[in-house]
């Protein structure tokens, strides 16, 4: 060390620039927003397995309904739609909900951002 330098004195945790309550809101507030945020997205993009017997396509489905005399209920689904998630979540999820599917329809999902669904689309 150089006799010409002041020698280097420890800083003490209470000479610490504290922050502002002001500083702390803030962190908290990002924080719970976050938290919540994420939260959100989460359940918004949930959705339970269902145990229904979804028919692969809707030409599948009007042969099956013509083998087992029952009606097509058809479902109009697509990435995009937040009530379709929400029914995907309640609705179908239900154990009554899919015991009656599966005993009275022939069930069948159509994308409706599918290509290959458009013939059905355009019918419907």
């Amino acid at each position: 060390m150089n006799d010409n330098q002041p020698p280097i004195m420890p800083i003490e945790p209470e000479s610490l620039p504290n922050k502002s309550k002001s500083d702390k809101f803030w962190q908290s507030f990002w924080f719970t927003f976050l938290v919540v945020s994420l939260s959100y997205a989460w359940h918004s993009f949930y959705a339970p397995s269902n145990r229904i017997d979804w028919a692969a396509n809707y030409t599948t489905a009007q042969q099956l309904a013509v083998e087992s005399d029952k009606p097509i209920i058809l479902f109009f689904t697509g990435k995009w739609c937040v009530p379709c998630r929400i029914m995907k979540r309640q609705v179908w999820a239900d154990e009554q909900v899919t015991a009656l599917v599966n005993a009275a329809f022939i069930p069948v999902t159509i994308d409706v951002d599918d290509p290959d669904a458009a013939a059905t689309l355009s019918r419907y």
